[in-house]
C-alpha cells in the first residue's frame, strides 16, 4: 500500500501541482462510469468527464510556463496518469477493507470506513 501511495504523492510533489488541478482530478474521478448504470448515464457520466477533462487542458495550456505544446501535453499526461494511480491505490484500498472484513480484523464491523465500504456493494446489489 505505502508503494502504491508513493506512486501518486511523491510525482504530485515533483509537478508542483496546483490546487486548481487536484480539484479538476477529483471531479474527473468522481465522474468516471461504474458498472451497473444504465446507459444513458454512463454516457452522461462520460460527457461530463470530458468536459473536465477539456477544462483541466485548458488550465495546464494557460499555466505551462515553457513555451510550446511538448510542456503541456507531457503535463496533462502526467495529470492524466495520476489518476490512473490513484485508482489503483482506491482499489488496494477497498480490496484491504474487504478482506478486513470479511475475517473480522481489526474489529472493522460498525466504524465508518466499514459502513460506506458496505453500502457500495448494497447499491450495486439493490439495482
Amino acid at each position: 500500500m505505502y508503494h502504491a501511495i508513493k506512486e501518486v504523492v511523491e510525482p504530485m510533489r515533483r509537478m508542483k501541482i496546483m490546487k486548481g488541478e487536484i480539484a479538476l482530478l477529483k471531479v474527473i474521478s468522481a465522474l468516471t462510469p461504474v458498472p451497473g448504470l444504465s446507459k444513458k448515464s454512463h454516457e452522461n457520466l462520460l460527457v461530463a468527464r470530458n468536459r473536465y477533462v477539456e477544462v483541466l487542458a485548458e488550465m495546464v495550456r494557460e499555466t505551462v510556463t515553457i513555451p510550446g505544446i511538448m510542456a503541456s501535453l507531457n503535463r496533462m499526461t502526467c495529470l492524466m496518469t495520476l489518476l490512473t494511480e490513484s485508482d489503483k491505490v482506491a482499489q488496494m484500498a477497498d480490496s484491504m477493507m474487504g478482506y478486513m472484513s470479511a475475517f473480522s480484523l481489526g474489529e472493522i464491523r460498525g466504524t465508518l470506513p466499514y459502513e460506506i465500504h458496505i453500502s457500495k456493494y448494497k447499491m450495486f446489489k439493490n439495482n
